[in-house]
């Protein structure tokens, strides 16, 4: 039996953001997708990219679903398939973005390892400079008081 677990301020932002980034990533890949169904499959990278694609999509529609319930209800189960969730979301994620990158990789392989090289380094500068979450809610409590003496 799974047991339920309150969300915390931090987890409902991370939330919020993983269903920006996963509806994002749909969007894309069914523009890409539609230009596919009337192209067909002409080469590897498209083939990639559909593949990929056709794993995204249904695991991306599933975190959108799963993360706007715990935001909704501020509550989320903590068990085995919950942690099989999130890694499915994760796996999800990957996949739009090899099946972008089969897409420019299809258009021109420059553009492909431009695309791929691009993206890791976005996620390494990024993510690095992201506050961390507690210090960023202590300067805010911090600030709270000092407006409160004020008053």
């Amino acid at each position: 039996m799974s047991k339920l677990r309150k969300l915390s301020e931090k987890d409902k932002i991370d939330n919020t953001y993983l269903i920006l980034y996963s509806t994002g990533l749909i969007a894309i890949s069914l523009i890409i997708l539609q230009d596919f169904i009337s192209t067909g499959v002409s080469d590897i990278p498209i083939f990639i990219s559909l593949i990929a694609f056709s794993i995204a999509l249904p695991l991306l529609v599933g975190a959108v679903i799963l993360y706007r319930v715990q935001v909704e209800y501020g509550y989320h189960s903590y068990s085995v398939r919950y942690v099989i969730a999130v890694v499915t979301s994760v796996l999800g994620l990957f996949c739009a973005l090899i099946g972008i990158d089969a897409t420019f990789w299809h258009i021109s392989w420059i553009a492909g390892i431009v695309f791929l090289v691009v993206t890791i380094v976005t996620f390494l500068i990024f993510g690095s400079a992201m506050p961390p979450y507690e210090e960023v809610e202590r300067l805010k409590r911090e600030e709270a008081e000092r407006e409160k003496a004020v008053e």
